[in-house]
């Protein structure tokens, strides 16, 4: 036996090429041990990779010198499917975010949430429960907490006056009282040169607060007048 000078696999004396690296072989050297075929030097010739350790092995050899096993032109074929594939893969996947992040930068902003979904609750409705109503205020309290605040309703009122500087609103229920009952802050000051006193107005808006005993309301829009 004599030994491939490329892999140091043990080779038979009359083998022309190794059976584990497939360097081709030759008997020219002078203590009779094999050596490569001098047509280039062997670490000069193409390398592939071992489609199973992913060693460097000469093109065209047999077996992978690192670990043993089989290399055969399908094998290492093999590799180009895989990578081709998760290279599509990923391709795939950036256009997809990328169109998304261009869609939901492209959208316009979302309207107040809840505008489209005011509560069925009258004025009368709400005055009855939080400034006519009995029990303990901290009942009330966690129930504005719990079923009101911040949700959107649409009512009528006559308008009191204005404050300009703050975007607001003083509503009454009916022009019989005098005393503003609802605080409505605009979402929009060019509403206000138009809201003079004694006009009836529709409008949306927002549940804040309740003290003092009226409603203060926010983000107030007039539906019609």
């Amino acid at each position: 036996m004599e030994v491939c000078p490329y892999c140091g696999e043990e080779v038979p004396e009359d083998s022309s090429s190794c059976w584990k690296c497939g360097t081709e072989l030759s008997g020219g050297g002078g203590d009779g041990a094999p050596t490569i075929e001098q047509r280039g030097k062997s670490r000069d010739r193409p390398v592939a990779a071992c489609p199973h350790c992913n060693a460097d092995n000469v093109v065209g050899a047999l077996r992978c010198n690192e670990c043993g096993r089989a290399l055969t032109a399908g094998a290492q074929a093999a590799r180009w499917p895989a990578a081709m594939w998760t290279s599509l893969g990923l391709v795939t996947v950036v256009t997809l975010v990328a169109l998304v992040v261009a869609f939901a930068r492209g959208r316009p902003a979302a309207a107040d949430p809840g505008r489209d979904q005011p509560l069925g609750y009258a004025y009368r409705d709400l005055e009855r429960i939080y400034l006519k109503g009995g029990g303990s205020a901290a009942r009330r309290a966690a129930l504005w907490d719990a079923e009101h605040r911040g949700r959107f309703v649409e009512w009528e009122g006559v308008v009191l006056g204005t404050e300009p500087l703050d975007r607001c609103v003083l509503l009454a229920e009916s022009g019989m009282a005098t005393a503003p009952q609802v605080v409505l802050e605009l979402k929009d000051a060019a509403s206000l040169p138009g809201l003079k006193k004694d006009k009836q107005i529709r409008y949306s808006a927002r549940l804040d607060e309740v003290r003092d005993g009226r409603f203060y309301l926010s983000l107030g829009v007039v539906l019609d007048e």
